[in-house]
């Protein structure tokens, strides 16, 4: 050996063929670490049980009474060079070096042969169970079953450790017979884990021995959700010149089981249809009733298809109302947009004296969503309006100066973007507002023609 100090270190990594590498702890992921290695003895020769780094520098396999069964490959793989069979029960020492800066490296592995049926590991390195969700604790998911002698008092972990708390592993022993059965502590549910992956590691803690297989459950849907309506409550208005077969509005539900959702009437109501893939509401004929109420229930494809709480729809016809026509397909599937010609119009009455000074709030429009805004349309020389609403002096105001009605009379547009309003709905409407003014005396008396001097009235005579 080279000089300097001896570390000593039982590392490397995965085996492969027939090997068994154990530790005494696992990570949390339950990936396996490196302590010893279990081989059976019916491993034939040639097969590589042992993979270090190639790039270990002076890798070498230490001459010993086990190490002629054995090859170091310059590959840094370590193969079975003679048979095992006669050597069932042993437990062989193998000791490999390599260098690292100034000191020499050492590999203690400790390799177990076993015998026929003497070698722990599970019948199948994978299994697959599936299970309906919602079913009560103590639901056995399946079982797994291993094979070797040690298979009594065996210790048993899940991995990764988060679900120890849904699922535990519980042997039974029976003659040469280890079963492993899945068993759940809690209720499934396929909306939060539809599939879920575990390794199953079993460790005999006499010889430390550990096997592990992969443990894949797919968690059955049961149909134990109603589809839900994005409102429980519509307020839809339209026209009362609306065609035939025109669309009123449309409701949505969404189903968390993720099941198709079709729609209809709880019972008849009104001259209206609803199409059962859609949730669109259409008229079918002239309405003779200034407002109509619908129950509308969503039911979903599932097995027992459920059905949603009903939800109202309250549609209101209105003769000044018309519906834009430019409605994109795309657009008129998520929120129809609705432009009504005008609100009636907004008449109130001011003194001259209540139009000063500039910037004052005269009054405030009101709104019939807390999510509207205001704008006005045209350029108006005596107020302004606010996004709230809010009207204000622009000029003071002068009667002698206004119009032979002596009104300020203005259009407002009223916006709102589908926040709130009529449950979502998004619509523009306009409004006009007229603005009486009275007038107050504030100008002395005078003559429409001024009077002649009285000496002129004197020569008149």
């Amino acid at each position: 050996m080279m000089l300097g100090a001896v570390v000593l270190a039982t590392v490397g990594l995965a085996g492969v063929w027939g090997s068994r590498d154990t530790y005494n702890t696992y990570s949390q992921d339950g990936s396996e670490r490196i302590s010893n290695i279990h081989l059976s003895a019916e491993t034939p020769t040639g097969s590589i049980v042992k993979k270090f780094p190639s790039d270990l520098p002076g890798l070498s396999l230490l001459p010993s009474k086990d190490s002629d069964k054995f090859y170091l490959l310059n590959s840094g793989n370590l193969m079975v060079s003679r048979p095992l069979a006669c050597l069932a029960g042993s437990n062989l020492s193998l000791a490999l070096t390599h260098q690292n800066l100034n000191s020499t490296v050492l590999h203690l592995l400790s390799v177990h042969v076993h015998g026929k049926g003497d070698y722990l590991e599970f019948e199948r390195p994978e299994y697959v169970f599936s299970v309906l969700e919602n079913l009560p604790p103590d639901t056995n998911i399946g079982v797994t079953q291993l094979s070797g002698n040690h298979r009594r008092n065996l210790e048993l972990a899940v991995y990764p450790v988060k679900f120890r708390k849904k699922f535990l592993p519980v042997p039974t022993y029976a003659n040469n017979t280890a079963l492993i059965s899945i068993v759940t502590l809690k209720p499934l549910d396929h909306e939060t884990d539809p599939r879920i992956k575990l390794r199953l590691v079993a460790t005999n803690p006499e010889s430390l021995e550990s096997t592990s297989a992969k443990i894949d459950i797919f968690v059955k849907n049961e149909n134990d959700n109603s589809p839900i309506f994005k409102s429980r409550i519509y307020s839809l208005k339209a026209p009362t010149s609306s065609h035939r077969f025109s669309v009123i509005g449309h409701v949505e539900a969404t189903d968390a089981d993720g099941d198709k959702v079709v729609y209809q009437q709880v019972r008849k109501g009104g001259p209206f249809i609803v199409v059962p893939q859609t949730g669109e509401i259409l008229l079918t004929e002239d309405p003779q009733l200034k407002m109509y109420l619908l129950q509308i229930e969503a039911k979903d494809s599932g097995k027992p298809p459920q059905k949603s709480k009903p939800a109202l729809v309250y549609i209101s016809f209105d003769e000044n109302e018309f519906v834009d026509q430019n409605i994109t397909e795309a657009h008129s599937r998520t929120k129809r947009r609705v432009t009504r010609a005008v609100r009636p119009t907004k008449r109130t009455e001011f003194t001259e004296a209540d139009g000063e000074p500039e910037g004052k709030i005269v009054f405030q429009l009101e709104k019939e969503s807390e999510h509207e805004t205001f704008k006005i349309r045209d350029e108006n020389p005596w107020v302004t309006v606010e996004p709230n609403g809010a009207v204000r002096v622009k000029k003071k105001w002068d009667y002698e100066e206004l119009g032979r009605e002596k009104t300020i009379d203005f259009w407002v547009i009223i916006t709102n973007s589908g926040s709130g309003g009529w449950r979502g709905l998004q619509y523009t409407d306009n409004q006009r507002v007229i603005i009486k003014v009275k007038d107050i005396n504030d100008e002395p008396p005078y003559f429409i023609n001024r009077p002649l001097p009285m000496q002129a009235v004197v020569k008149l005579n």
